[in-house]
């Protein structure tokens, strides 16, 4: 918490990477459950 508010951009930048990650995961999730469907 208090390295959070010293570096809140960090801080910042580390959680909007892990959200870009997440959403990468369930586009490719998608992806497979799309491909079965069609299949």
């Amino acid at each position: 918490m208090i390295q959070t508010f010293l570096n809140p951009q960090n801080e910042q930048g580390k959680s909007n990477m892990r959200t870009q990650q997440h959403l990468t995961f369930i586009r490719y999730f998608l992806h497979i459950m799309f491909a079965r469907i069609i299949l």
